[in-house]
């Protein structure tokens, strides 16, 4: 008997089936079933045919009869159903330690079913895990596992990691001691007054304490710490569970106000500091929204963005600035700089006497004094530290220009505070399309405001620590740390409450400054601003008006009695000799040390250049450079001017600069595709013409030969001309295809004989196939009447070697009035006749207004 079975799984216990196959009996069969296990039952325990089939059965032994009805043999067998235990899932949660140290742990066990399982997480985000039974480090959450084994029966749990112990809560509070035993409480951030003690406490319930500092020294390890000065700490504590947390605490000491003074005798030997300058306008600041083009830091796409504004000089006074005052820096007041970031940022400075941008200002003096490649501005105060300082005069205004690129194609988010002046004027120009910082106005769209951005100016000035000399007057200054300022000069309270305050008499000054959030109320230190009084100096020249070269210039200074004198010239007496154009300037020092100064302008006119020309010819002139630069003829002749080259009484040359030379030629040249049959004066084979021989020769492609005409003196001539006749044929052309245009470019050039630099200018010009025959064109000469020039005929040879041969003949220049009074009777173009014209031509040396005085008495 051959029995096939199907066995039960851990998640379905009656799928089990047998299907009995009895063997070497005749076929036909009846079964009988009986379930041998307790509790089996068979659904279709009888049955007939080749064989018979029991399912839905349980896990158990079953037994068949078997008759074969032919035979009537009986017999008996049993076969055994199979099954896994069903699958139970033990587990075991963990929650995390400490809040926040993610701590936990899912731990699961698996018994029955077939034995080899997969395991499948779902985690409080959503995720999942690798197979495995174990996983740790949980947060806090809801965990879901799936366990399935390889015969798809599974598993499932859902459980909740929590937390054992809560973070501790960490209140950092304070206990400020002040002068006088009075005591403040207080939180974590601490301003209080210089000599002010304060105490932190973390708080008690805490097993540990951890006290540092920001420069990481001297850690302390109590529930409180005291200090006297400014200083960040950072606490971290544990409770008894061993949980953690950690917090800060700040202290700001708010000291005595430092002062400062400009326009400070220098003699007394006080060095320079770097001071903060508020200019913010009038009182209301505003911050411009993104595309206020006020904003230096507004720009539409990538385009180059300009920008520039006017400070008033009387603004940059009542902000302590005075003459001399070195400007170090620049800062603007940026809002909503998220994302933003420029490239090529350029900052630069000028004094101008402009009271508004009616026009964009370019003055000569403008200075760069900040560059950088990439600049992203942040939130608050961007202060651009100058890479060269810059000077303010004292008396003119001063041109703010800031030009960049935006880095990104899109609107610039960040924008600055600004301020609108208390008048009308356009204080801001602007512009969104500039090719070039140095781009022209005309090149690019401008705008206007009277708005204007706030800004602070780091200059030079020395702090005040006791008596401090001055020349006339000072401006006090102090910094930016406090809210309220009170200067007492004399014991009196003065009006201006300000950073700044003016003084033009001798004072006993001191400051107090008051910071709102401590409520600390601190005083300078009382000192004197002594006034020393500044020389009057006067320097003059002893020659009045303009004076000629080679002549001497005695500067001096009726300003007697003072202890030093330096000209700008280095000159360290009263009097200074100069010889030269320039402006002078004298500083004469007193003895307390103050310095006046005053300028002489010193005019010194240079002759002018004079060119002697006669008939339009150099003869001479004052610079001998000119005289010996001008190029000698060998042969001059006069109009009218003809060559056919027959019989030719004048003499051309061959270039010898040039790789060619041009040949002389009559009758047909030696080629089958180019170049002329015969003359194109005389019309047969008897005349002669010059032409390039290219006959069987590639090697000279793209050569020129140059050939030069004898000088011709067009005196007394009106409106010349000349006429010519050229030769430019490509027998082999063919117009469907320009790439057999070989035939290369004629041109035909003049010069001045009077031009020192040797320029030859073009006068005409032919390049490639003209067609077959002679052809003829006029140039028209107007310009040169009256002058005497050279011509140069110009030839370059194409790429068709033999195909490319050109030819010139018939060269005549006449006058279309048909005038040359001024020529009859001349055996040659050097003689000199009556009426000729004699002309002196001078070269400015800056003036217009000259006067001539000829030998002969003419001055004209």
């Amino acid at each position: 008997m051959a029995f096939v079975v199907s066995d039960n799984n851990a998640c379905n216990p009656s799928i089990g089936q047998i299907t009995a196959f009895p063997q070497n009996g005749s076929g036909a069969y009846t079964y009988t079933w009986t379930a041998l296990t307790s509790g089996g039952i068979i659904s279709n325990p009888t049955g007939a045919g080749a064989s018979h089939t029991i399912a839905n059965l349980f896990t158990g032994q079953y037994q068949v009869a078997v008759t074969d009805v032919v035979n009537n043999i009986t017999f008996i067998d049993t076969a055994t159903v199979r099954g896994d235990s069903p699958l139970v899932l033990n587990k075991v949660v963990t929650d995390e330690g400490c809040q926040g140290t993610n701590s936990g742990a899912i731990s699961v066990d698996v018994t029955g079913g077939s034995g080899f399982y997969t395991y499948t997480w779902l985690l409080p985000n959503g995720g999942g895990t690798a197979n495995t039974k174990n996983i740790s480090n949980l947060s806090p959450g809801i965990y879901s596992v799936t366990v399935t084994d390889n015969k798809g029966c599974s598993v499932s749990t859902t459980d909740t990691v929590g937390t054992s112990f809560a973070q501790p809560t960490l209140n950092i509070t304070s206990q400020i001691v002040k002068a006088g035993g009075t005591s403040v409480t207080g939180g974590n951030d601490v301003r209080m007054c210089i000599g002010d003690q304060v105490v932190f406490s973390a708080g008690s319930g805490f097993d540990y304490y951890e006290w540092n500092k920001s420069d990481g020294l001297n850690t302390e390890y109590s529930q409180t710490v005291s200090s006297y000065v400014s200083e960040t700490y950072s606490v971290y504590v544990e409770d008894t569970n061993g949980c953690s947390t950690t917090g800060t605490a700040k202290i700001f000491v708010v000291y005595e106000p430092n002062v400062y003074a400009s326009n400070v005798n220098r003699t007394m030997g006080q060095q320079f500091q770097q001071v903060t300058s508020y200019v913010r306008g009038d009182t209301t600041a505003q911050s411009n929204v993104a595309g206020n083009e006020v904003s230096p830091y507004d720009a539409q796409g990538n385009s180059l963005k300009k920008s520039q504004f006017v400070i008033s000089a009387s603004e940059l006074q009542g902000a302590g600035l005075t003459e001399n005052t070195t400007i170090n820096s620049l800062a603007f007041d940026v809002v909503n700089p998220a994302g933003v970031a420029f490239q090529a940022y350029k900052i630069k400075l000028a004094h101008t006497t402009a009271q508004q941008l009616g026009a964009w200002q370019s003055p000569a003096n403008q200075q760069e004094v900040f560059a950088i490649p990439v600049y992203a501005p942040v939130q608050g105060w961007n202060t651009h530290n100058f890479t060269s300082a810059f000077a303010w005069n004292g008396v003119d205004n001063l041109l703010v220009e800031v030009c960049y690129t935006p880095i990104g194609n899109t609107w610039s988010s960040a924008s600055v505070r600004v301020n609108q002046v208390a008048t009308a004027n356009t204080l801001t120009n602007f512009s969104n399309s500039a090719n070039t910082c140095s781009d022209p106005v005309q090149n690019w769209q401008m705008g206007s405001s009277t708005w204007r951005p706030t800004v602070r100016f780091g200059i030079d000035k020395v702090e005040v620590l006791d008596t401090i000399r001055v020349c006339d007057f000072t401006t006090l200054n102090t910094t930016d740390d406090y809210d309220t300022y009170t200067w007492y000069v004399n014991g009196v309270a003065s009006p201006t409450a300000a950073l700044a305050l003016n003084l033009t008499s001798p004072a006993s000054v001191v400051l107090a400054a008051t910071d709102a959030a401590s409520s600390c109320v601190m005083y300078s230190d009382t000192f004197y601003v002594a006034l020393d009084t500044t020389p009057t100096v006067l320097a003059t020249s002893n020659i009045v008006g303009a004076l000629c070269a080679g002549d001497s210039v005695v500067l001096s200074t009726p300003s007697v009695g003072l202890a030093s004198y330096l000209w700008s010239n280095g000159d360290t007496s009263m009097t200074s000799t100069v010889f030269e154009s320039g402006s002078y300037i004298l500083e004469a020092r007193s003895a307390n040390g103050c310095a006046g100064t005053d300028t002489v302008v010193v005019n010194v006119n240079t002759p002018p250049t004079v060119v002697v020309k006669l008939n339009g010819k150099t003869l001479t002139a004052t610079d001998g450079s000119l005289a010996s630069k001008v190029n000698t003829c060998v042969q001059s002749v006069l109009l009218p001017f003809g060559e056919n080259f027959e019989d030719s009484l004048y003499v051309w040359t061959q270039a010898t600069n040039d790789q060619l030379d041009w040949t002389f030629n009559s009758g047909a040249t030696n080629t089958q595709f180019s170049g002329p049959n015969g003359d194109f004066t005389t019309s047969d084979s008897s005349g002669n013409y010059y032409y390039l021989d290219r006959a069987g020769s590639n090697s000279d492609d793209n050569k020129e030969a140059h050939l030069i005409s004898p000088c011709v003196q067009m005196i007394g001539s009106n409106r010349p001309y000349m006429t010519f006749g050229y030769h430019m044929y490509n027998g082999l052309y063919n117009a469907a295809n320009p790439s057999s245009d070989n035939m290369g470019t004629l041109r035909i050039e003049v010069q001045t004989t009077d031009d020192a630099a040797n320029y030859w200018v073009p006068l005409w010009t032919k390049t490639g196939h003209q067609g077959a025959g002679w052809k003829s064109d006029t140039v028209d000469l107007t310009q040169f009447a009256g002058q005497t020039i050279r011509l140069r005929i110009v030839g370059k040879a194409g790429i068709g070697g033999p195909r490319s041969e050109m030819a010139i003949d018939g060269i005549s220049i006449i006058d279309t009035a048909n005038s040359f009074a001024n020529t009859s009777g001349r055996i040659s173009a050097d003689i000199i006749c009556e009426g000729d014209l004699l002309i002196a031509q001078t070269i400015s040396n800056g003036s217009t207004q000259f006067n001539y005085v000829w030998n002969t008495g003419d001055t004209t």
